[in-house]
């Protein structure tokens, strides 16, 4: 469910050894605290439009004939 797409990291490493198999790579990178809730925000709108037509959908009158008590 990305929403605006997915975060890439790409490493290139020219003439690596055994040598540099003991280093460790720490990538850091600033997150907005906005992007934090944009997937549950997304999803829970998606239940709710999912529920609202389903609730729509059940209180609609899809019987042929005409209902007793009402004259046409």
């Amino acid at each position: 469910m990305d929403t605006i797409g997915r975060p890439a990291l790409k490493l290139t490493a020219l003439n690596a050894n055994d040598e540099w198999n003991t280093h460790t790579v720490t990538v850091t990178y600033d997150y907005a605290w906005t992007a934090g809730y944009r997937k549950p925000l997304t999803i829970t709108m998606g239940f709710m439009a999912l529920f609202v037509g389903a609730w729509v959908v059940g209180n609609m009158d899809v019987s042929i004939g005409v209902k007793k008590g009402k004259k046409v």
